[in-house]
């Protein structure tokens, strides 16, 4: 009886024990989406941000950076936008970055940032004249370029009548606009310098306008299964690099352009 209760007692420990080291060696896997043209592949495979590339390069390398400072493995995989959220609304061990923190989205995720600020604004061919200070000014003429399933469609459909192209990449709405198909296309102010390069469309041919279709916040979404006192260990280290001034170094030599 006693030899039964003691092997009973021996396996219930050994449970504890494995169940324990699976916590402990439980990583965060974090998603990213849209790299584009803005990383690279080291020698040892790693996705590392490309210079100088703008938001995408940056957030990498900063997250990265975080990680480094919580001495936590980083090996980002790049997946499509909605199949990254969806991972992590499924959770658990899932976070995705960069991503706009709004009310629709508040309750599905826990939150760490923001990753940097940014602005999406209005782009028109020089030669189209109309001046307009505001998108809830166009018309049913108006002829805009937008991300095909972004929220940018979404909000024009919602609160104007203009006529809607989507397209897969600002490098086709860059291009559409000079050849004078569309009359515009917002474009996040942090993409823009990238939008040119790869585009190879002149700045000569397209500028900016002051009509702002939105302002946001970048933000890591963490799954909710996520424990608050990991999700505060992450804004920690995320808050040391600003405090250290390592944020904005990484801001320099990755999310603005070279000058």
């Amino acid at each position: 009886m006693r030899v039964g209760w003691l092997i009973s007692l021996i396996f219930l420990f050994c449970g504890y024990i494995y169940a324990d080291s699976q916590v402990s060696s439980h990583t965060t896997q974090f998603l990213t989406h849209n790299l584009k043209k803005s990383v690279y592949k080291d020698y040892s495979g790693a996705i590392r941000g490309i210079e100088h590339a703008g938001r995408r390069a940056f957030n990498l390398e900063l997250v990265r950076a975080m990680s480094e400072l919580r001495k936590i493995p980083f090996n980002p995989v790049e997946v499509p936008f909605l199949r990254g959220v969806d991972l992590v609304k499924q959770g658990p061990n899932y976070a995705i970055f960069n991503i706009s923190r709004n009310e629709e989205r508040e309750d599905l995720f826990k939150w760490v940032g923001p990753l940097q600020s940014d602005s999406v604004q209005f782009f028109k061919n020089t030669r189209y004249t109309k001046q307009l200070t505001s998108y809830l000014e166009f018309s049913g003429e108006v002829r805009v370029c937008v991300l095909r399933g972004s929220r940018h469609e979404k909000i024009l459909k919602a609160e104007t009548p203009v006529l809607i192209l989507v397209a897969n990449s600002y490098n086709s709405c860059f291009r559409l606009l000079a050849e004078g198909r569309v009359d515009y296309t917002p474009v996040s102010l942090h993409e823009v310098s990238n939008v040119f390069k790869t585009s190879g469309v002149s700045e000569k041919i397209i500028k900016k306008t002051p009509i702002v279709l939105y302002r946001s916040e970048g933000y890591i979404a963490f799954s909710k299964q996520t424990p608050d006192e990991e999700i505060s260990e992450w804004q920690s280290s995320l808050d040391q690099l600003k405090k250290d001034g390592e944020y904005d170094r990484l801001a320099n030599q990755y999310l603005y352009p070279r000058e």
